[in-house]
């Protein structure tokens, strides 16, 4: 009884003590500037399950979904990724996102940050 008790003092402990350093290494930084979103996604496709994308410096967006074609275009106004899309022959309208960076994924939030939330990883395109 005394041994369980120590090892969950123990264990109690050390989660504790760890819990900054975890929540330290899973900072996130919201990207409000343009220039800072290019240099993040310039030469380089963004991933999700059944999901590749190709977010363009010249305001495209390419890519496929589940197997079907992804079409749009983007600005960046306010601090938010503002795009226009199209799954197929399906129009998934306009939205603006904010734009985070988490431990090397781009987290886009729909409704000006008050909606749902997607991650991408980020990686390099090899032609």
């Amino acid at each position: 009884m005394l041994y369980s008790t120590s090892f969950k003092t123990l264990l109690f402990t050390s989660v504790l003590f760890s819990f900054p350093l975890i929540a330290a290494a899973q900072t996130n930084e919201w990207i409000k500037e343009e220039d800072r979103f290019i240099n993040l996604i310039d030469g380089k496709k963004l991933k999700r399950f059944l999901i590749e994308l190709s977010v363009q410096t010249d305001g495209t967006i390419t890519g496929m979904g589940a197997g079907t074609d992804v079409t749009g275009n983007w600005n960046w106004q306010d601090n938010y990724f503002c795009r226009n899309l199209s799954w197929g022959n399906r129009d998934l309208g306009s939205d603006c996102q904010k734009v985070e960076l988490k431990d090397k994924k781009l987290f886009f939030t729909s409704n000006r940050g008050l909606g749902t939330t997607a991650g991408f990883t980020i990686q390099v395109y090899l032609p």
